[in-house]
């Protein structure tokens, strides 16, 4: 008998685990309007009063001059829609204080959010899609190289190779010492030393953008439509399914302190602000 309530009691405390775990959920707050033009990147302002969003307009890995970083009040309603133009195509936006870093196909584009004018031009020799950015506190900024695999490193403005044959690299986010890297399907650390450690495995391998919700969940996104919820044992849980709909998941923002997360959607053009529950 005690054998069997031990059994029970297994049981008991796995599906009350499975439970929680299933308990995470988005609820929509508010999209914007169809006004983008192939948007990639989003983050807050210094401020923390507005987000900028980045627009590749055109032919995405076309080096066109087009590209563009609008404004959006955290209500949803955009408020300068060419706040900055001149770049190429621009996928991932972060910040460190006042400066904007833009992943721009082959380069890096810094932006002084107060003068809101570009300052400069980081080339990257080389690469052949540099998509996702994280810059850890000490204002280091690394980049991936989305389908060359490979993460490159910028301080002091000089770039250099970080890490390579990843296969894919996606979404990036920095914390502590440790780099956490979305790859195809998964989610992989990167230590202060290099080493990797496999997270979260099958996920689908179209990733895009990644956020770090505590010292050990994640919000993660992929072009396919798929929004997962990376919990702390490694497994992931969908949060939401476009696929149907052929709606992209892209790169992300996520506000811990409000609980919100605000996502992109590629080709199309429209931001979504999202309540993690």
């Amino acid at each position: 008998m005690k054998k069997v309530l031990t059994i029970l009691s297994a049981s008991f405390i796995l599906c009350s685990n499975q439970q929680l775990k299933a308990q995470h959920s988005l609820q929509e707050i508010w999209q914007t309007d169809s006004v983008f033009q192939f948007s990639e990147g989003v983050v807050p302002s210094e401020d923390g009063k507005l987000l900028y969003v980045s627009n590749t307009i055109g032919n995405p890995i076309e080096k066109d001059g087009q590209g563009s970083i609008s404004t959006v009040g955290l209500d949803g309603k955009v408020i300068n829609l060419n706040w900055v133009t001149g770049m190429n195509a621009p996928k991932d936006i972060q910040r460190y204080k006042n400066l904007i870093y833009a992943a721009d196909l082959d380069e890096v584009v810094v932006i002084d959010a107060d003068k809101a004018a570009i300052v400069t031009h980081i080339k990257i020799e080389g690469a052949q899609l540099l998509h996702n950015i994280a810059i850890d506190k000490k204002g280091i900024v690394y980049v991936s190289d989305l389908f060359a695999g490979k993460i490159y490193k910028i301080e002091n403005g000089k770039p250099s190779l970080y890490l390579d044959k990843l296969g894919y690299a996606a979404g990036l986010y920095s914390h502590g010492s440790d780099l956490y890297i979305l790859t195809a399907g998964n989610l992989v650390k990167a230590d202060k030393d290099k080493n990797l450690t496999t997270i979260s495995t099958g996920m689908d391998r179209n990733m895009n953008g990644l956020q770090m919700v505590n010292d050990k969940e994640f919000l993660a996104t992929n072009w396919s439509g798929i929004f997962y919820y990376i919990n702390a044992d490694g497994s992931n849980q969908i949060l939401l399914d476009n696929r149907s709909k052929q709606i992209p998941c892209g790169i992300i923002y996520y506000d811990a302190a409000k609980k919100i997360v605000y996502m992109t959607s590629d080709q199309h053009n429209v931001l979504y602000a999202y309540e993690v529950k």
